[in-house]
């Protein structure tokens, strides 16, 4: 998905660099230590989520070899960010007051695993857990210190208790939850529940349970999901909603009646999802994997998701400046007749009337049927493409096109002539480069941000888009046999990485994105003057805001070939396998 790239999001994404900078600047050295029991050896079989950062040095180690990492840590560079973070330091100022602990000194407290989970609760729903490997015996008890301060102040001085010889610290009972935390190997632990702080320390000194870690369908997706050339991955997720729901609907009579319903959706064949993300790889800048693990044969909705896989070559008419493209393919004719077959027989209806119920609605929005007209004379191969609108404006991302695939474009004439037949009075026709292309008709000025739809058939394709100037752009040089996308360097690197992945053959979707072009984007725009107004406008009311814009105007940026040199192309794909359906995206490096 493609940022909004207003004020607000360039200070986002300024204090997401800034963080990063503080970690960095933290004297993240780690210290041998004891093996300590892993995060899922200690959690429950049944676990409903689990996030962790498996050791958060190595993590901003990987980090400062990105190539975000090294920019920031470039010369030329890294002056500016750090005196935009200086002139942001008073604002954190209170963040040090309320917790004793300065940014840096949080950042540094991590030696090893971060862990958030939510776990089965005796009683209630859930409860929450979250570990911080402290590396050593002073710095825990510093933030345990710290913790108690914090719930003093607020008038909640926790009791202590004492389970498995360790003091357990329990705050006030709020509803179902508490806030309990104790420290153990050089670790601090918080949970929202006593019964769970006690099942955890039981659980480490023991091991007796059956743990997250013997979890069949958390192995399998943690296969999946490993990186490359065995490389670990520095951060890694799981979840099991239905797991979750399943033991929620305990307190609920109304969720049992619903999850009663899924086996007859086939929806009980989706068995978890997680993930990992891995940076600094000996190939990639950064990877990330995530997949839906399914049952195998798939049933009902699950069947009905018909994905397929086929050539995702650009098109020739596709420029090798646009910003994103993507190509998808999948069997709308299966899906469509399945979904409806599937719906039918979900309400009790007779045989064919979801179809001919959703032919009605297309004929009404589009006026041609969707099984005579549309199914039948399309490949089920979409593309995407988007790009910047020049020069960049504050509140504008870039413009959108969408193309779908026809199996022969006089076959589809007829009905192409209905469709445009049918929008007659709200659309017009502008005539470009030997295309009659169809916009809506519209007041708006060229510099208007809001959308305007417009589409046209050109050769064996559709186009739909939501600006005429982007329309046009792609109208003007589609016949043009140089600057290519199909024969562009980045993308054909983007391309054969895919296709040594597992799958990446023909894959269900592959996508490519040209980083330098939104952070050009966003560099031109920090630099514009109606988008530092606004800012300052933004800033009126809000310190950290006032401060980052003041920053960004006591330092010019950087020069943008400083900049551009550790900008790399990125790119992904969509695998759709018997294990089930698995998303890999990467960015390459830039030695």
């Amino acid at each position: 998905m493609t940022p909004n790239y207003s004020p607000p999001a360039v200070a986002r994404i300024v204090i997401s660099c800034l963080t990063a900078h503080a970690m960095i600047l933290s004297a993240l050295v780690g210290t041998a230590q004891a093996a300590r029991v892993a995060a899922p050896k200690l959690l429950p079989k049944s676990t409903y989520f689990y996030l962790q950062v498996a050791n958060v040095p190595e993590l901003v180690g990987a980090f400062q070899q990105t190539n975000l990492g090294r920019m920031i840590a470039d010369p030329q560079i890294k002056p500016f960010v750090k005196k935009l973070y200086d002139s942001v330091g008073n604002a954190m100022e209170q963040l040090k007051d309320r917790t004793g602990f300065s940014v840096d000194e949080l950042a540094s407290i991590p030696k090893g695993e971060i862990t958030l989970a939510a776990m089965p609760a005796e009683g209630q729903q859930v409860a929450m857990v979250f570990i911080v490997d402290c590396g050593d015996a002073a710095t825990t008890k510093k933030l345990i210190g710290a913790m108690g301060r914090m719930l003093d102040e607020d008038g909640q001085t926790p009791r202590e208790d004492v389970a498995d010889g360790v003091t357990l610290y329990v705050g006030r009972q709020m509803g179902p939850m508490q806030f309990v935390y104790f420290e153990h190997e050089s670790a601090v632990v918080a949970t929202s529940t006593v019964d769970s702080a006690k099942q955890l320390l039981q659980q480490w000194n023991d091991g007796a349970k059956e743990s997250l870690a013997d979890n069949a369908r958390f192995q399998s997706i943690m296969n999946r999901c490993r990186g490359t050339k065995d490389e670990p991955p520095q951060i890694v997720f799981f979840t099991d909603p239905l797991e979750w729901l399943w033991d929620s609907s305990k307190f609920s009579p109304g969720l049992q009646f619903g999850l009663r319903l899924l086996p007859a959706l086939g929806l009980d064949g989706f068995k978890g999802v997680g993930g990992s993300m891995v940076l600094a790889s000996e190939d990639f800048d950064s990877i990330l994997h995530v997949h839906v693990l399914l049952d195998s044969p798939r049933s009902g909705v699950l069947d009905a998701i018909a994905l397929d896989s086929g050539d995702d070559t650009p098109p020739h008419w596709v420029p090798d400046d646009v910003n994103q493209y993507r190509s998808f393919h999948a069997d709308f004719k299966q899906a469509v007749e399945k979904a409806t077959k599937l719906a039918d027989s979900f309400r009790g209806l007779e045989a064919g009337t979801t179809a001919g119920r959703l032919d009605d609605r297309a004929k009404s929005i589009l006026g041609i049927h969707v099984a005579d007209d549309l199914l039948p004379a399309i490949t089920g191969r979409i593309v995407h493409i988007n790009r910047f609108v020049e020069p960049p404006r504050a509140g504008v991302g870039p413009s959108n096109l969408v193309a779908i695939e026809l199996r022969d474009a006089i076959v589809f004439g007829r009905a192409y002539e209905k469709v445009i037949d049918h929008f007659i009075d709200r659309f017009e026709k502008h005539p470009v480069a030997s295309v009659n292309y169809y916009r809506r008709k519209s007041d708006s000025k060229p510099s208007d941000e809001q959308p305007i739809p417009c589409f046209a058939m050109v050769d064996n394709w559709i186009f739909v888009g939501d600006q005429p100037w982007m329309m046009e752009y792609i109208l003007n040089q589609r016949d043009e046999t140089a600057n290519r996308l199909s024969a562009a360097l980045d993308f054909k690197l983007i391309a054969s990485k895919i296709a040594r992945q597992p799958g990446g053959d023909r894959p269900t979707m592959m996508s490519y994105e040209r980083t330098e072009a939104g952070f050009k984007y966003l560099y031109d725009l920090a630099n514009s003057e109606r988008a530092k107004a606004r800012l300052r406008d933004l800033a009126a009311g809000n310190g950290f805001l006032k401060a980052l814009s003041a920053g960004l105007s006591d330092n010019p940026l950087p020069p943008w070939t400083a900049l551009s040199k550790y900008l790399a192309p990125q790119g992904g794909m969509l695998v759709n396998d018997d294990s089930g359906i698995h998303l890999m995206r990467f960015s390459l490096r830039r030695k």
